[in-house]
């Protein structure tokens, strides 16, 4: 009897020991394929790597002539002017406007003016209860 339960046993461990094997098998072929996928996925990649250090070297150079042509304005003194700049450059507003006693407009050349003054007045309140009162207040005046 007791060989009967050594063979048993000896048998189930032998058993679970070949199918933990094959179990760790298919495991290893499961990360190998994981392994080559990946691998795959990162040749993927390479030509986007490539764009990026294509891409950045563009931007690199771009700053390098934006750089240099900062330089070159300021050592000319002529600074590069928008469409906006170039008109206030050529024609100035032609009015001038003061806010010491009231609000005055006046043209540059004095032929004409505008002048608002006087005083400005604003009243107001704050209530913290309802238009008609609080239910409170009428039930009490109700009562009295």
């Amino acid at each position: 009897m007791k060989s009967l339960n050594a063979r048993v046993t000896f048998a189930t461990m032998t058993a679970v020991a070949l199918a933990g094997f094959a179990t760790s098998e298919a495991q290893a072929d499961d990360v190998s394929a994981e392994i080559r996928l990946l691998r795959a996925r990162l040749n993927g990649l390479e030509p986007l790597k490539e764009r990026l250090k294509r891409l950045e070297a563009q931007v690199a150079k771009q700053n390098r002539q934006r750089k240099q042509a900062k330089t070159q304005n300021g050592e000319t003194g002529d600074k590069p002017a928008s469409g906006d700049q170039a008109v206030a450059k050529s024609a100035p507003f032609p009015f001038f406007a003061d806010l010491s006693h009231g609000l005055t407009i006046e043209s540059l050349d004095h032929a004409s003016s505008l002048r608002i003054g006087g005083r400005v007045l604003f009243d107001g309140g704050i209530s913290s209860q309802p238009e008609q009162g609080s239910r409170a207040q009428s039930e009490h005046a109700d009562s009295i």
